[in-house]
């Protein structure tokens, strides 16, 4: 049996280093994963899909301004 823990939208944000409205607005662009259930109309997410997420993101690009 799993140990993955339910995040809030407020967890996955901090997770990923943002505010949870930049969160939901990831969201709902289609830049971070949909929700994997819903309790009522509040979603929540498997830490491990937003880990994954995370873990699937391109780094910061080089700086090109310096020699």
């Amino acid at each position: 049996m799993s140990t993955d823990e339910r995040l809030t939208a407020d967890q996955a944000a901090s997770l990923a280093g943002v505010r949870r409205d930049t969160w939901h607005s990831y969201v709902s662009r289609g830049q971070a994963p949909e929700p994997d259930g819903r309790v009522g109309r509040t979603p929540w997410w498997w830490r491990s899909t937003v880990e994954r997420y995370l873990d699937s993101r391109p780094g910061q690009g080089a700086r090109t301004d310096r020699a």
